[in-house]
């Protein structure tokens, strides 16, 4: 992490930044008393603001699958820890196909869901091994015990291909444009239905387009943005709704809400700059009181760090009157509110599951073999009660390695869209599979994580003899 250097510099009667290369350079904070009595009157107000929330499905008909051999299911359960179940399912198809489906019953609760990246970078992403993203992870967090990960997003390039938001970060913030909306023209590289996204704020997840009840063209070209918040003498009023330079959070030296250590802000001359002190609080949104507001004489560079938060305001942007003391909190939204407050979002392709019923637009998938009975696939859906299970379809004669006829065959999204229901799911999508479908899992006896389903492109259960993918949902426990 860069270090930050704080000193004081008087020019006339107004406080400025001067910048050290790679580093910030701060006035002082306010006295202790004052910053703590504008902590403590702060917190009051932020807590009071609105965060993401689930209601319940009261009840949700038993679904007899038309798919697959209900007769056939044989099922076993393994308690990974508190608040995270493994279940294994094999069933026999209608096309009399042997499958495996491996569920992992996430309870948010008592465990918590991330984005994987390689290095755990929002910035510059790159493909990696789950293992080594899960490792990552954890170094960077180190309170955080991974016990389960996935392969997440297709990939196309360096990025994923739908939107993607890692720690309140937006690293990519709507899905690939290529100016095709018809799903039967194989270059638009678009599902038959809207494209969905995985999300979570806490112990909320959902699963949804990026905005809802809108054309597949509308859906793709629509944007996630950054939402600042003002509150102010216990009244609350949205700021701007979205980034002032129109790029990316994540984009390096041009952002001007700078949340991350990752990210930094270029303060341009006629400028101010918020000085924002973090709030320690178990709310979801990033919040916390301005210390301090800065004019800005000269080319000045903000690096977020473990205090301090910052928004740049240019030269003749007007966000009203803010004042020291104030809190400033910031969030991800959408144009529809949909994702608002969702600090994690990770992309998805098709619809499998849309509240409780399975669209008819899964039989008319037609890219990355949607129809084939053979492929290895994971997918992601949302229980009535707000569970999340996260599916891993095992393949073993897929790719005939090291298999026979008499092994797991994979199933087509139609069929994993059955068994989903079969399942309980209310919402649910389809995430990348093939040689990238892997799952790997906690060993409750041995506290050793293993591969439970293997890339095929491998077909080992070797942890780092895996394909290499662009984004992982990793789910972790708080270390005890």
């Amino acid at each position: 992490m860069k270090k930050t250097f704080k000193f004081l510099l008087l020019l006339s009667t107004n406080l400025c930044l001067s910048i050290l290369t790679g580093c910030i350079v701060t006035p002082d904070s306010p006295s202790t008393s004052q910053s703590e009595q504008i902590e403590e009157e702060g917190c009051a107000f932020c807590k009071a603001l609105p965060t993401a929330t689930f209601t319940p499905i009261e009840t949700l008909s038993k679904h007899t699958p038309t798919k697959f051999v209900e007769s056939s299911v044989q099922a076993e359960s393994l308690d990974i820890c508190d608040g995270v179940v493994r279940h294994t399912y094999k069933f026999t198809t209608n096309k009399n196909y042997n499958s495996a489906v491996v569920v992992t019953e996430v309870d948010l609760n008592k465990v918590h869901i991330a984005a994987g990246t390689t290095n755990n970078s929002v910035l510059s992403l790159s493909k990696s091994t789950p293992i080594k993203q899960a490792e990552a992870f954890m170094k960077a967090n180190t309170n955080a015990q991974v016990v389960a990960a996935v392969n997440a997003d297709f990939f196309g390039g360096s990025s994923p291909v739908n939107a993607f938001v890692k720690d309140s970060v937006i690293v990519k913030d709507s899905h690939n444009d290529k100016g095709i909306y018809d799903y039967t023209n194989l270059n638009a590289d678009i599902p038959a239905s809207m494209p969905m996204l995985f999300g979570v704020s806490g112990n909320v997840a959902q699963v949804a387009p990026i905005i809802k009840k809108a054309t597949v063209e509308e859906t793709i070209q629509s944007k996630l943005f950054a939402e600042l918040t003002l509150t102010k003498d216990k009244k609350t009023s949205v700021l701007t709704r979205s980034v002032i330079f129109n790029d990316s959070v994540g984009s390096k030296s041009k952002t001007n809400i700078i949340t991350s250590p990752e990210c930094e802000g270029m303060a341009l001359p006629g400028s101010k700059v918020l000085n924002i002190k973090k709030h320690e609080s178990n709310s979801t949104r990033l919040h916390g009181e301005v210390a301090f507001i800065q004019d800005i004489l000269s080319n000045s560079t903000y690096i977020a760090n473990d205090e301090y938060f910052y928004v740049i305001i240019p030269e003749g942007k007007d966000l009203g009157e803010i004042n020291v003391g104030d809190v400033i909190s910031y969030n991800i939204n959408s144009a529809d509110n949909t994702w608002q407050y969702y600090d994690t979002i990770i992309g998805c392709r098709q619809a499998l599951v849309i509240d409780g019923e399975i669209p008819t637009t899964v039989a008319k998938e037609n890219s990355n073999g949607a129809q084939s009975t053979n492929i290895p696939r994971t997918a992601i859906g949302v229980m009535p009660d707000g569970k999340v299970a996260i599916f891993s379809v095992e393949s073993l004669y897929y790719g005939k390695k090291n298999s026979n006829d008499s092994d797991p065959h994979g199933l087509s999204l139609p069929e994993l869209a059955d068994f989903m229901r079969y399942f309980g799911v209310y919402n649910g999508a389809n995430f990348d599979g093939g040689g990238s479908t892997q799952l790997i899992s906690l060993n409750p006896t041995s506290n050793e994580l293993e591969v439970i389903v293997r890339s095929s492109d491998y077909g080992t259960y070797t942890l780092e003899s895996s394909r290499s993918v662009i984004n992982s949902l990793l789910v972790y426990k708080d270390k005890e």
